[in-house]
């Protein structure tokens, strides 16, 4: 966050995309703590509460982090393409299993 506030964003949107293509989850994770510190950022740094300038702030940091998202599109659509679209997924458990749901427990 700090490298978007030196005004080196394409480091933020980078490491954004970086991080969603490693795990995806831990981005998740770190979503809140990100709006958080910004916030946080913003009220101790700034000495006048603008409420434009606050949300102006915010919203280019989301758009940095969509940017971040595209960024690692290139590698996460195939491979969902490739999960969504494998035939073992669309399978019922009993065929999976080839008809092991016959049987009755108890």
């Amino acid at each position: 966050i700090e490298q978007y506030y030196s005004k080196k964003s394409y480091l933020f949107s980078a490491l954004v995309g970086i991080l969603w293509i490693v795990h995806y989850y831990m981005l998740y994770m770190l979503i809140p703590f990100i709006i958080l510190y910004s916030v946080m950022r913003y009220y101790v740094l700034k000495d006048r509460y603008a409420l434009k300038a606050f949300f102006k702030e915010m919203i280019i940091l989301l758009v940095l982090g969509l940017v971040g998202l595209g960024i690692s599109a290139i590698i996460l659509l195939p491979s969902d393409y490739g999960v969504t679209f494998e035939p073992l997924v669309s399978l019922e458990l009993c065929q999976l299993f080839r008809g092991s749901c016959a049987i009755q427990f108890g």
